[in-house]
């Protein structure tokens, strides 16, 4: 059930951006579950008129509601027009397929026919992946996180969320839930007990994970190989 904080989210969107937008979507956990921790919006504006207008009057909204942890992304419709160049923050073509299922506020879901090349899809989860990774080795060699996001399941969710690119790699769509059983299945012996009790641990400490990045990552590199794209 999308919470109703979204929808007044959404209306001093509209109410402030109308004369530019195109579209509002509310994409990620919120709209799946109770016990989200942040609210992912994506606006589509129509028109880029090179100044300030728009970047201030989303700051404006941001202000508005800083009492929680809001990601307000936007693009205009001249970024989403293909589907292989398409990146939103370092997510690249294979978000398109995760906005496919985003839930439009307001104006259409421009993503529900777009499909990336399988070798941009390919490349773009695996570059996620060592995204994560090499934040993730950052972490521990430095000892502090190089972002902002102070979620206290920060590594659970990312871990989680790069064995669901790894699996995205060699299927159309699956379920966070089904991560671990489709993992298991596919990769067995990779992952052990210990590294799943670890997951549903209320553990953050990097020395914890750290190895698990390097498990994924090491597959989605063994994966890209096999199917020989370039």
């Amino acid at each position: 059930m999308i919470p109703e904080i979204a929808f007044k989210i959404k209306d001093l969107i509209v109410n402030k951006l109308e004369f530019n937008l195109s579209s509002v979507l509310l994409y990620g956990s919120s709209r799946l579950r109770d016990d989200f921790w942040d609210i992912d919006f994506l606006i589509i504006l129509k028109e880029n008129k090179f100044d300030f207008t728009e970047l201030n009057l989303l700051k404006e909204i941001a202000q508005e509601f800083k009492g929680i942890t809001l990601d307000l992304q936007f693009m205009y419709e001249k970024e989403i027009k293909s589907p292989n160049t398409f990146s939103l923050d370092a997510h690249g073509a294979f978000f398109t397929r995760i906005l496919k299922r985003a839930t439009p506020l307001y104006g259409m879901n421009p993503f529900s026919d777009l499909e990336p090349s399988k070798k941009q899809l390919l490349v773009s989860l695996v570059v996620r992946i060592q995204r994560y990774l090499f934040h993730a080795r950052q972490e521990y060699i430095l000892g502090v996180r190089k972002n902002k996001d102070n979620n206290p399941k920060y590594h659970q969710k990312h871990v989680i969320r790069s064995m669901f690119d790894l699996l995205l790699m060699n299927q159309e769509w699956l379920e966070n839930d089904e991560v671990k059983n489709l993992i298991d299945s596919k990769y067995p012996k990779v992952f052990t007990d210990e590294d799943w009790t670890m997951l549903n641990s209320k553990s953050d400490d990097i020395k914890d994970y750290v190895l698990l990045y390097e498990k994924i990552y090491n597959l989605a590199l063994d994966e890209i190989y096999k199917k020989d794209i370039y």
